[in-house]
């Protein structure tokens, strides 16, 4: 039973931090750009009634030291992929589109829609 009752200090313990918003400051568009990282991800979510949106674009690719099938993995170039969730605020319809450059041998950087 005792540690039941310290089960939610320990939980609450980890909890994070919750930071304060200033409406006021705007991002910084240098935020935006990609850096050489081997897994980066822009987002956006908003609305704009009658619609909410959310929108993502992920880059990832192997770093310089990993193989694949013996091969470097620089050598298979970036993948990227990006989603799309609309929804419609009146009536609850929702839209999810998502596009990929899954296709090893199709050029990188080019997307193609992918299944729905």
């Amino acid at each position: 039973m005792r540690r039941l009752f310290l089960l939610p200090l320990l939980l609450g313990a980890c909890a994070p931090v919750l930071l304060g918003v200033d409406p006021q400051r705007l991002p910084d568009p240098q935020d935006w750009d990609p850096k050489p990282a081997p897994l980066e991800w822009w987002y956006a979510s908003g609305w704009a009634e009658p619609y909410a949106f959310h929108f993502a674009f992920f880059k990832a690719y192997a770093p310089p030291s990993f193989r694949i099938l013996g091969l470097p993995g620089s050598l298979f170039g970036a993948f990227h992929a990006a989603h799309l969730a609309l929804t419609d605020l009146r009536t609850g319809e929702r839209l999810f589109l998502e596009v990929a450059d899954q296709d090893l041998l199709a050029p990188r950087g080019r997307a193609e829609v992918g299944p729905y």
